[in-house]
């Protein structure tokens, strides 16, 4: 190869690292679907033409069209977006206005079917106590019934019409999550959530910020069970195998300290 073919291989490797990385994020023990539509936004940056992208221009182009195609119905999948928006990494930052606003109301529906965390409206019973410690209800005997005032007087308070209804407790921190700054990208969105100031909208980060539909897990498992199967150990027992495959997992738990 010439130096000027070595040179265009340099400058294809730097196009492509963006995608291994992404493969990379994707395919980590703890990555969650919320990453995918950052992802996205990240690698069609990263193909945007430049001026030093001489020859390279229609590979890139290939490139964002690809992904395009492969991708773009993602960002009308409102699972999709609702867990980039319960994710406190990214939030809104990567939907418009109406992504964001279909994502809401679907998370709005989500707890409203759990029937979780919901205000209370105030009783007639409770605006009667509040009107008597203040002073406003005097308590009458009975009236006659030729009092004049006696039909009204037997009425029920109602609440004034235009008191505002009470907004359920989950629309409340839905709203100031969303106003809250976003968290640094190192965060752990499962601790955040696990330990989180808004309680009443656990349930929907339990349902949208799932594992992404990968087969990473299951082919890295597949190979180092063929790790463990050498010239000397191939009549090991499956169930010293399992236990050996449970082990090599799991002790990275204890910081391999055994």
């Amino acid at each position: 190869m010439t130096n000027a073919e070595w040179e265009l291989v340099e400058r294809v490797v730097k196009i492509l690292k963006p995608f291994y990385a992404a493969t990379v994020e994707l395919s980590s023990d703890d990555a969650c679907v919320s990453v995918i539509i950052p992802l996205l936004a990240m690698l069609h940056g990263k193909l945007e033409s430049t001026s030093a992208d001489r020859g390279l221009l229609q590979m890139k182009a290939a490139l964002r069209d690809s992904v395009t195609r492969r991708f773009a119905q993602l960002k009308s999948s409102i699972t999709v977006v609702a867990a980039t928006v319960l994710d406190p990494r990214f939030k809104d930052a990567y939907c418009n206005a109406q992504e964001k606003s279909a994502a809401v109301d679907a998370i709005k529906r989500f707890l409203h079917s759990t029937g979780e965390s919901s205000t209370p409206s105030t009783s007639t019973a409770d605006a009667d106590t509040s009107l008597h410690s203040a002073g406003l209800l005097i308590q009458t005997p009975p009236a006659a019934e030729t009092d004049l005032w006696a039909e009204h007087d037997a009425l029920r308070i109602q609440p004034a019409s235009d008191v505002a209804t009470p907004v359920p407790l989950y629309e409340q921190q839905l709203s100031a999550y969303l106003t809250e700054p976003r968290v640094p990208r190192q965060t752990n969105i499962y601790s955040y959530w696990n330990h989180s100031q808004f309680p009443a909208l656990e349930p929907a980060a339990r349902k949208y910020l799932s594992a992404p539909p990968t087969s990473v897990a299951s082919e890295q498992l597949f190979s180092s069970a063929g790790q463990l199967y050498a010239d000397r150990r191939s009549n090991l027992l499956g169930e010293n195998a399992e236990k050996l495959l449970f082990m090599a997992y799991n002790i990275r738990l204890l910081d391999f300290n055994y």
